[in-house]
């Protein structure tokens, strides 16, 4: 019987941690809030639609101020997944094509579009609370098989990325956790398991599609069998949910902010006269992209799949625009799988390389 010690728990206990830090967090918002769940899907005082719409379904809700935040559309999205009535209720979200594309969360806290609204409105910060102990277990194994120290899976449920989406019941939970299991799963050798979790992990945010063509290249060039179908199963997967999101949500008006900058790193220098004058935001800016420097030098030499595979957010955020650039929180949730993979480069070999194989399986991945 394998022995546990203080420095390597075992990972179901990391993700029993991480579903309690999820769980103490979303207390710290519901309960001042009288523990009314509605205040997890920051439906927004300066966004009549979505709240018009809750308020029709759930009775009263609380808001948040200004326009709200992703949580709200969630919620429009989870009362009916598979858009059979799109003119009752995906006609509410602000930019209906794009936010459809992101089924995978909704799709999940809807019970398959099983659960009413009246639930809906639990469910949706509860998947995420699942979600973040998912992910914590997943990285923890993930750092076992390494050769780290399992007490890694709270780089996951202490990401700062990760929490501020449990602040708004957004996707990027959901995407993160199955796209860990799915580097877990590749490094493993268990090509068709990597290969549906980052079907998932795409549907949830599409632009983990990006990492999926970085795995996919990465095993290519190492020969592993399998390489093929981790590279085009999310994509086909993607692609066809986006053929059948456009033919069912086509002609349905389309609003909200410019998610994309003009040309690369626009962004950035375009909120610095607003951090100027915010020293706050500023100093949290700064140390974001110190870690994202640090994160480089370092990936560039390393043998890590999860460490490519977050390679591809920083390349999105250069392109990102001001209405993400502006706060710290909005960035820092692009910025997560960096925020991830930073501890895995700095604590399991500081050298770049990969120390303790598992198996068979694991030499097949990680030897060139």
């Amino acid at each position: 019987m394998k022995r546990w010690s203080l420095r390597n728990p075992p990972p179901i206990l990391l993700g029993l941690v991480g579903c309690l830090v999820g769980l103490f967090y979303v207390l710290r918002i519901m309960i001042p809030a009288g523990m009314d769940p509605t205040i997890m899907l920051a439906f927004g005082e300066d966004s009549p639609v979505q709240s018009t719409y809750a308020r029709a379904l759930v009775g009263d809700i609380t808001v948040r101020g200004a326009f709200g935040h992703d949580g709200q559309v969630f919620f429009v999205h989870a009362n009916d997944p598979w858009f059979r009535d799109p003119g009752s209720h995906a006609v509410h979200m602000d930019r209906p094509i794009y936010r459809g594309q992101r089924m995978g969360y909704p799709t999940i806290a809807s019970g398959l579009g099983l659960f009413p609204p009246k639930l809906v409105i639990w469910t949706l910060p509860l998947v995420n609370v699942l979600a973040l102990g998912a992910g914590s277990l997943a990285s923890s194994r993930l750092a076992q098989i390494l050769g780290g120290s399992t007490w890694l899976g709270l780089a996951f449920c202490l990401n700062l990325g990760i929490l501020s989406e449990v602040d708004i019941s957004g996707g990027g939970v959901v995407a993160l956790a199955f796209g860990v299991g799915g580097v877990l799963a590749a490094e493993q050798g268990k090509v068709w398991l990597a290969a549906a979790a980052l079907a998932a992990a795409a549907l949830s945010r599409e632009t983990m599609l990006a990492s999926v063509a970085v795995l996919g290249w990465i095993l290519w060039r190492r020969r592993i069998d399998g390489w093929l179908i981790v590279l085009t199963l999310p994509i086909a997967v993607v692609v066809g949910w986006g053929f059948y999101v456009r033919t069912r949500l086509s002609g349905l008006p389309s609003t909200g902010i410019r998610e994309f900058a003009q040309y690369p790193f626009a962004g950035p220098i375009e909120a610095f006269q607003f951090w100027r004058n915010e020293p706050l935001n500023l100093l949290m800016i700064g140390a974001f992209l110190a870690v994202c420097v640090a994160f480089t030098i370092r990936a560039v030499r390393s043998r890590q799949l999860l460490a490519w595979a977050a390679f591809p957010s920083l390349l999105i955020a250069s392109v990102l625009s001001i209405s993400v650039w502006r706060y710290p929180y909005d960035i820092v949730r692009v910025l997560a799988p960096v925020f991830l993979a930073f501890p895995f480069l700095a604590f399991v070999d500081p050298a770049g390389g990969v120390r303790g194989p598992v198996g068979v399986e694991r030499k097949a991945v990680m030897e060139p």
